[in-house]
Formats: structure tokens, sequence, C-alpha cells
């Protein structure tokens, strides 16, 4: 499942074992969560090549976002109590959108 792209015709997503990709793969592989994650995708991907995504954590049953930036990987949480995050996009100035929420059902938009 391919989620994003960028002009350099780099594109990221989701493989169908649940992992995490980006193309093409000349590069090293996504740096990406603990091995204790049963899925991950990369979701937005910007010029200069930082990426977005989420995880889920196998241990808490929680869903994360995060943001990698040159092989140095960063859990996203707009607050501290969301249960489930999912950064989607981030434009060329480094400026991320999403949605969380914290009990699973209701919904809000972050930036």
């Amino acid at each position: 499942m391919a989620n994003g792209i960028n002009t350099s015709r780099t594109v990221i997503g989701m493989e169908s074992n649940s992992t995490a990709f980006i193309l093409p793969s000349g590069g090293p592989p996504l740096a990406l969560p603990p091995s204790t994650a049963p899925s991950e995708t990369a979701f937005g991907i910007n010029d200069s090549g930082k990426i977005l995504g989420q995880f889920t954590d196998g241990l808490t049953d929680t869903t994360h976002g995060f943001f990698l930036n040159g092989g140095v990987f960063t859990i996203l949480n707009p607050i501290v109590i969301a249960t489930v995050t999912h950064a989607q996009g981030m434009n060329n100035n480094g400026l991320a959108t999403g949605f969380y929420s914290v009990e699973g059902v209701h919904q809000h938009g972050f930036l």
C-alpha cells in the first residue's frame, strides 16, 4: 500500500506483512519502532526525506505516531493520554497533521 510520495519520487507505505517501506530502496531500511510492534506504516514524506507514520505497540495495544528523520526515530503523541495517534502528513516546513483519540472512539485533529 503506497501512502505518500515526495518530489524526488520517493514512495513510502506499508507492505502486506504490516511493515513500513520506502522506495527506491537503495538506502538503509526504515529504522522504525521496537520489535514489540506487530504493525507499522509510513504515511507521509516531505522533500527533505522526513517521514511520518504510525505503529502499534504490542505490549500496550496502543497506536502511536512516529517521526523519522535521518535514521532517528521519535514517537509522536499530541497529548500524553492518547491511546491512538495517526500521523498522516507533513509539509516541507516540518509541520505535521493527523488525528488522535484517548478512548479509541472520538477523534481529534492535530497540527
